[in-house]
């Protein structure tokens, strides 16, 4: 099977697992997202990276390890975002807010959704659109809202941001982050920016 092949037939089986998911079957899906890991690490490539990661995150938070959950989905923005993947990227930013508001993160949930929104909207993507609405919805029953100053961050931007506030190098951010010291380097250029 080509490279090519491994890759479509990839985004199918992330559906799959989410369908999987969705019906209570979650060793099924680990089943898949395993298929999934091999066909990452045989690959390569960002975008299987980020479906990999995606597809970990929604099995994790399913499993209620929600800071483990995190972590997954703010890798799969990252990496899909390197890929100007912007639909991807926005459909892991709501799993990511979802995730957050488990985390009682109602203002960084707030964000994300906010920042889904924005994207699906652009892009015409209405079933999506109407997930991020549902969400930010529930968020402003609880009373989320984006602190002013960081309202144009990221969530991955506030912890950046945040552990250089408290002196750390951009090395030491990186191990903490598990990023590469080029992504944290990133991610503080985009900081600067907004």
């Amino acid at each position: 099977t080509s490279p090519e092949d491994k890759a479509e037939r990839t985004y199918a089986m992330a559906l799959l697992v989410e369908a999987h998911l969705a019906l209570g079957e979650a060793g099924k899906a680990i089943s898949v997202l395993n298929q999934i890991r091999e066909t990452a690490e045989a690959v390569g490539t960002n975008p299987l990276w980020a479906c990999l990661k995606m597809t970990q995150g929604m099995v994790l938070a399913e499993e209620g390890t929600n800071e483990a959950a995190r972590q997954h989905f703010e890798d799969a923005i990252d990496l899909f975002d390197k890929d100007d993947m912007r639909f991807d990227a926005a459909r892991a930013r709501i799993q990511l807010g979802r995730t957050l508001q488990k985390l009682k993160r109602h203002t960084a949930a707030f964000r994300e959704a906010q920042a889904a929104l924005k994207v699906l909207e652009d892009l015409g993507a209405q079933f999506e659109v109407k997930q991020a609405s549902a969400l930010l919805h529930d968020l402003s029953i609880l009373g989320a809202q984006p602190a002013a100053a960081f309202e144009a961050l990221t969530a991955r931007e506030t912890e950046v941001l945040l552990l250089v506030a408290m002196g750390k190098s951009n090395s030491e951010i990186a191990g903490e982050l598990f990023l590469s010291i080029r992504t944290v380097e990133r991610h503080i250029s985009s900081i600067y920016q907004k």
